[in-house]
Formats: C-alpha cells, structure tokens, sequence
C-alpha cells in the first residue's frame, strides 16, 4: 500500500513537456506539438498541410499522430456548419466560465514557460499601410505577452520581431514554445472544471423539474 502512495506522489509532480511550433508562408502551413513526460515522447502532431477551400467554406487538415509509439493519418475537414456544431456545444461551458476561468487561472499560476518566439514578416505593397500595420502588431503582441507572463512562471526571453517590407507584399508567420507543468496540477483543474460542470447541470435539471412541478 505505502508503495501505491509513493508511486502516485511521483506521478503527481512529473512534469509534462509541451513543445509547439507553427509557421505560415503565404499558402503553406505546418503545425508540430510534442508532449513529453520524463523524457519520453507521448504524443506528437504533425499538420503540414492545411488546404482553405473557399467554394465550400471549408478547411481541410491533415495530421500525422504518434501516440505511443501509434503512428497514423488523419484528414479532418470543418464546415460552417461544423463551426456552428462546436459553438452550440459550447455555450454550456460559457455558462459555466467563471469556474472555468478560475480554475484555468489556477493551472497557468503552476505553468512554467521556458522558450518563446515569434516572427512576422509582412507586406502590403503600400508603405503607408504596412507602416500602420506595423504599429497594430506590434501593439497586439506586447499585450498578449504582457497579458501571459503575469499569469505564468515565464522564465523564458522573449525573442519577439515583428519585420515590414515596404516594397513588397507577402506574409510570412513563426511562432515556438516550450512550456511545462506538473502531471498533479493538470489533474487538479480538469476534476474542478468537471465537478463544477456536474454541479451546474444538476443544478439547472432540479431548477426545471421545479418549474415544471410548479406550471
């Protein structure tokens, strides 16, 4: 038995390793995550190819997994009525984001950040406008990252450039991160979102069977 406990505590402080990486150039796009615990690769997406079809307003993705060890492919496509779907499945969670944001508010706290970077080529083909572009990105940015690093452990520099071309027109987008957590905390906020989303569905379900005893 003290054995179990002691294994559990050890799983309990693991740190799990999230590693992103995106970049875009004008059409061509991939996605890479990795998520390592202890060392050892768990998962990892591969999406190098993300097709915009826009006689169907749809998105095509194509994902290479690994999961354990699994290799397999993927192709998911998302509508408008797709989009449509996740919105009214989600509205459930709205209703339910002030517990959610506390405890996602909770985890970030716990959330360590170790390298960032970001890159932004750009280009309009007027001077004028990629200058004001320019300054609403750059503005963007540096609210996002002010915004994130005082919710997180950011121990990470921030290698943040955002670059206009005056005299050409093209975009072209990177972003990397490394980011890290305990396996105890991930737990702790997934059972008090989910305790707190039992709670406020049985709370509504008693609340109906009221009024209809009441009508």
């Amino acid at each position: 038995m003290l054995a179990v406990v002691v294994l559990f505590i050890i799983v309990l402080n693991l740190r799990v390793r999230l590693s992103v990486f995106y970049t875009k150039h004008q059409k061509n796009d991939q996605l890479t995550l990795k998520i390592t615990i202890a060392g050892k690769k768990i998962y990892e997406l591969d999406a190098p190819l993300i097709d915009l079809d826009l006689k169907t307003t749809s998105v095509s993705v194509t994902e290479n997994q690994q999961n354990l060890g699994r290799k397999k492919t993927k192709k998911k496509r998302f509508t408008f009525n797709t989009v449509k779907k996740m919105i009214r499945e989600s509205r459930e969670w709205v209703r339910l984001f002030p517990a959610f944001k506390r405890g996602l508010y909770r985890f970030l706290k716990h959330a360590t950040i170790h390298t960032f970077s970001l890159k932004t080529e750009f280009g309009t083909g007027d001077a004028a406008l990629t200058a004001q572009m320019s300054g609403v990105i750059w503005g963007v940015v540096s609210y996002v990252i002010g915004w994130i690093s005082t919710k997180v452990q950011w121990k990470a520099q921030q290698e943040v450039l955002v670059i206009p071309h005056f005299q050409a027109a093209g975009f072209k987008f990177s972003f990397s991160c490394i980011a890290s957590f305990r396996v105890g905390h991930a737990m702790y906020t997934a059972l008090y979102v989910l305790v707190s989303y039992r709670g406020r569905k049985k709370a509504r379900k008693s609340n109906v069977s009221h009024a209809e005893a009441a009508g």
